[in-house]
């Protein structure tokens, strides 16, 4: 154990190399506090565990005691009493944060309530107006008021992890409150993730009452602000600019917080919102520019699903959204003809009725891409699906049983969050790739460029990038010991608990 003094440090060298050319008020008091600190470091062994400690002493060491007497120890607190709920099981890593820490470390209503303190010297170093810094300072005050109301109440958090008879498996446990998550019900969106996708992930998030109209109240705010000190310091041409911009984009603006307010959020009141990828469509050649693959290629396909409780309202929304593209590109033309084609407007959709509801794709003019490739939507009864691929967005749609981990959790109790990967399946599609993008090279570094009507294949290849291929095989066979992963997240009384949960298979032996 050695002590390290804070007169031991050079803090004035320190210091003058990191402020020079400034002047920081109270900076004496901080150096000074600084020299009257002192770190502990200890290292010790307590039966076959090693024990590094780095505080202002070791007294804290005395919570980690096991009391024969069960005396109070940091095993003896609440946090602790989920992970002696698992003591018989071959642990492998405990993780805890307390509440004191939590609290230090957790963003507070104070940090915004600090920048209101300096709105005066924000306001002086700018240049602005009289009034500006009361201005600010009220328009902050209100920010933080509203921004307290959802602030996370911090508490201790635990995580550990031990062996299980398939892999690994653990738990966290976290006790801070007011967190902005729905563990009330199922997550009936899993069935809207495509049956057996790479990864899934869904939540339901806690309405917010008042939260998106804080949001406009905000940003009307910091406008008004904006247009009463800010804009006059701009020129007389950048004013004249700005009143026109104003006129043409502020009325479709208005609009789009309207659309918002009346028909999409309510359409969304389930709270579910979902994240999927997959790679079930394959291409040989993803862009009209490129080499074709002697292999055909996975297209990765990532999607956003939304849990719907009005469709018929979160069409309507949608259809008002599309409209108002075709007002701002009007808009935009008036604003400067030379910016959009005269005979330019946004694309119309092509619908078509599929198993699970309505599918609307865009065509991407010009852009090259496979035909598999078109921006979709989807809407059905209880879902709304946004992909790249119209085969992806038709299979969302589909009522399907989440497969993909289904050997490790069937997520049929409430649950705020679940989420399953299919990591030996992730590698399967990412190979292909690595492969495709090594002939590419090869062809590029021996010819100078890759003509886009050849074929990549074995032949191009080099003998380093042979070599390097095997290597690349090799660790893709270690990287698909990990075959498959879940986690759940509930809500119980008074904590949120994470419970995760994976497959390892041990690679052959030779």
């Amino acid at each position: 154990m050695f002590t390290l003094k804070g007169h031991m440090v050079p803090w004035d060298e320190l210091v003058r190399e990191a402020t020079e050319g400034m002047e920081i008020d109270g900076l004496d008091a901080v150096v000074e506090r600084l020299r009257s600190l002192h770190f502990v470091v200890a290292i010790g062994v307590i039966g076959d565990r090693v024990i590094l400690s780095i505080g202002d002493s070791v007294d804290h060491l005395e919570k980690l005691v096991v009391k024969k007497d069960g005396g109070a120890g940091l095993l003896a607190t609440k946090p602790l009493e989920p992970l002696l709920a698992h003591k018989d099981k071959p642990i492998t890593s405990v993780f805890y944060m307390s509440q004191s820490l939590a609290t230090s470390l957790a963003p507070s209503a104070d940090d915004i309530a600090q920048m209101a303190k300096l709105s005066d010297l924000a306001a002086e170093a700018a240049g602005l107006s009289e009034g500006a810094a009361a201005d600010a300072r009220k328009n902050l005050a209100k920010v933080a008021e509203g921004y307290k109301k959802r602030l996370p109440v911090p508490g201790p958090w635990l995580g550990f992890s031990f062996m299980a008879p398939e892999g690994y498996e653990g738990y966290s446990w976290n006790w801070t409150q007011n967190l902005p998550v729905d563990g009330s019900k199922r997550l009936e969106l899993l069935e809207h993730t495509g049956g057996a996708p790479l990864g899934a992930i869904v939540f339901r998030a806690k309405a917010a009452p008042g939260q998106f109209e804080d949001f406009v109240l905000w940003s009307d705010m910091g406008w008004s602000f904006f247009k009463k000190y800010l804009l006059p310091k701009a020129d007389a041409n950048n004013r004249e600019q700005f009143d026109e911009v104003e006129e043409h984009l502020g009325p479709l603006a208005t609009q789009f917080v309207g659309i918002l307010r009346k028909k999409i959020l309510p359409s969304l009141a389930d709270g579910q919102i979902g994240f999927v990828l997959d790679a079930k469509s394959k291409a040989k050649k993803i862009q009209n520019e490129l080499p074709e693959s002697a292999e055909p290629l996975p297209l990765f396909e990532p999607a956003i699903v939304l849990g719907l409780s009005d469709p018929k309202l979160f069409r309507e929304g949608m259809s008002d959204l599309f409209a108002l593209g075709d007002e701002l590109v009007d808009q935009i033309r008036e604003l400067n003809p030379d910016a959009v084609p005269a005979d330019y407007r946004v694309p119309e959709p092509e619908s078509s009725k599929v198993e699970g509801g309505m599918l609307w794709s865009f065509a991407i003019p010009d852009a090259g891409l496979d035909e598999q490739v078109k921006p979709s939507i989807g809407v059905g009864a209880d879902a709304a699906v946004f992909a790249f691929l119209p085969k992806q967005v038709g299979r969302l749609l589909i009522e399907t049983r989440l497969e993909t981990g289904s050997q490790l959790s069937k997520f049929d109790e409430p649950l705020a969050a679940a989420a399953a990967i299919d990591f030996a399946g992730l590698i399967d599609a990412v190979q292909p790739w690595v492969v495709y993008l090594t002939r590419y090279g090869c062809v590029l570094q021996r010819d100078g460029e890759v003509d886009k009507d050849i074929e990549l294949t074995a032949d191009v290849e080099n003998e380093q990038a042979k070599d390097a291929l095997k290597q690349v095989a090799v660790v893709f066979d270690v990287l698909r010991s990990l075959r498959v992963a879940v986690a759940e997240t509930a809500v119980k009384s008074d904590a949120t608990v994470t419970h995760w949960q994976n497959v390892i298979r041990d690679l052959p032996a030779e």
